[in-house]
C-alpha cells in the first residue's frame, strides 16, 4: 500500500538487526532526548501547547477519482497485533498548509521513534523523516519518504511532532477507546499552528488523490497525510 511515485528508502533494515543492535548508525538516526508526555487520544491535543490537533483515520488509500471517507482515528476498535512480529512501513505522502496560514511563518517536524534495547524510553533513536519551515523557505514537507520502523507491544508505533514544543503520537495495539489504534490505513495528522484551532470534524471529511498526493476536502486546517502498512 503506497502512493505512487513515493521513493523507497534504499537498503532497509531489517527489524531484527535494528532491535538487536540498538544502532542509531545504520540509519543514520541522530539520539537525542525527547521532552514531552504521550499522547493517546485526539481529545487530548485539544489542551493549549500541543503541536497536534487531531488525527483522523481511514482504512485504506483511495484509488484515483474515488473519495473516501475519515473518522477519528481513536474510534477503530483496536491495533492490529501482527505489527509485532510484521514491523510498520511509514509513507510520509504529502502535506497542505491551511489557506489562512499560507505564507506565514511556522514550523513543524515528524519523527519516528525506534524502540530499541538499552535505551530509556525518553532517549529512543529517532529518524528525522519530515520538516517544514515557514519562516525561510525552506518546505521538505512535499518530498515523500517511505521507512521501516520495528513496533513493540508495549510502545505501538510512536512519532514526535512538532519543533519547539514536541507532542509524542502513540499509535497503540490496545483496544481503549480514547487511544490511537495502529491498524494498516491512511492516518492524517491535523497540525495545532494558533491556540484558536478547533479539532476537525473528522466524519465531515473525506480524502481523494489530487495531482499524486492524498488530500482531505477542506484547507481549514494544517496537516500531515501518512500511510501505513506491514513491512514485510
Amino acid at each position: 500500500m503506497c502512493l505512487s511515485g513515493v521513493p523507497h528508502m534504499s537498503n532497509p533494515i531489517a527489524r531484527r538487526q535494528f532491535l538487536k543492535t540498538g544502532s542509531s548508525a545504520a540509519l543514520g538516526l541522530a539520539f537525542t532526548a525527547f521532552h514531552g508526555e504521550s499522547l493517546f487520544a485526539a481529545a487530548a491535543a485539544a489542551a493549549g501547547g500541543s503541536a497536534l490537533l487531531s488525527v483522523g483515520y481511514a482504512p485504506m488509500p483511495p484509488a484515483t477519482g474515488e473519495k473516501v471517507a475519515l473518522a477519528p482515528a481513536e474510534r477503530t476498535l483496536a491495533g492490529d497485533p501482527a505489527f509485532i512480529r510484521r514491523g510498520a512501513r511509514v509513507t510520509v505522502g504529502s502535506y497542505t498548509r491551511a489557506a489562512k496560514y499560507d505564507g506565514k511563518t511556522g514550523s513543524y517536524a515528524l519523527a519516528a521513534i525506534y524502540p530499541a534495547f538499552g535505551y530509556q524510553a525518553a532517549r529512543y533513536p529517532r529518524f528525522q523523516a519530515w520538516t517544514f519551515d515557514g519562516s525561510n523557505g525552506l518546505d521538505s514537507g512535499r518530498r515523500p519518504v517511505r521507512f521501516n520502523v520495528p513496533v513493540t507491544a508495549a510502545d505501538g508505533l510512536q512519532f514526535a511532532i512538532g519543533k519547539a514544543d514536541e507532542t509524542r503520537v502513540a499509535l497503540t495495539l490496545g483496544s481503549d477507546s480514547s487511544a490511537l489504534k495502529l491498524q494498516r490505513g491512511v492516518y492524517v495528522i491535523a497540525l495545532r499552528e494558533t491556540p484558536s484551532e478547533s479539532v476537525p470534524p473528522w466524519s465531515a471529511h473525506s480524502i481523494r488523490v489530487s495531482g499524486g498526493n492524498l488530500v482531505v476536502d477542506t484547507t481549514t486546517f494544517s496537516y500531515i497525510v501518512v500511510t501505513l502498512d506491514f513491512a514485510d
